[in-house]
């Protein structure tokens, strides 16, 4: 059966299932002609697939600053991405678990809430903590949350849990003992160094003030 490319680099359907398909980089040692890392997803949702292929197609990106994965054999670096497609399973599973328990919620005013919530963190996604957002008239917030359909009447709600969140984002930045990444960006590096660990690789020239995972 042949194989269908979806606009997502390096994701590729095979059957009802869909694969990611890399290149090994030029200068690494396993590197050969048309050296290639095959890696199923053990996903048949595409959207789901794409947002694992976008983050392997990242590592992929990210490990070529990393002297130490020069030197890895095909099979480590496979073990690399397939812990990081592990990972990235279980998110999604967590976040599908979420997304059920709130819409089993038959309260009109608990899905409105949830509705508005959910502006606040895509807020929070787009521009990121350190951006003070203007909800003014006029105001780059605002202006974009009218433009996505947002009624003016949900603006105040979601500016009060949008700065909520930023403050408590900001919070964990500094606990985190690194003020430039939060906590999720220490725990991807923690990750990254889990997956270099047990597959026999150590970045030694990695540490948790430099993050280049993060």
């Amino acid at each position: 059966m042949g194989l269908r490319r979806h606009q997502v680099e390096n994701l590729v359907l095979r059957g009802p299932i869909f694969y990611w398909r890399a290149r090994i980089p030029v200068g690494f040692k396993a590197a050969g002609r048309n050296a290639r890392l095959s890696l199923s997803l053990r996903l048949s949702d595409r959207k789901k697939a794409s947002v694992v292929a976008r983050r392997l197609n990242a590592l992929l990106l990210q490990i070529e600053m990393v002297p130490t994965t020069r030197m890895a054999t095909r099979e480590q670096l496979t073990r690399i991405f397939a812990l990081e497609a592990e990972a990235m399973r279980e998110e999604i599973a967590a976040l599908d678990l979420a997304a059920k328990r709130v819409g089993s919620l038959r309260d009109p005013v608990h899905r409105e809430a949830d509705r508005q919530v959910g502006w606040a963190y895509r807020l929070l996604h787009a521009y990121g903590p350190s951006d003070e957002l203007s909800f003014a008239e006029g105001g780059e917030a605002r202006e974009a949350l009218i433009k996505a359909g947002v009624q003016a009447d949900d603006i105040p709600f979601i500016e009060a849990t949008y700065r909520a969140e930023r403050g408590v984002t900001t919070l964990l930045r500094h606990t985190a003992g690194h003020p430039r990444s939060g906590r999720a960006a220490v725990a991807k590096h923690v990750r990254r160094q889990h997956q270099f660990k047990t597959v026999g690789l150590n970045d030694s020239r990695s540490s948790c003030g430099s993050l280049p995972f993060s």
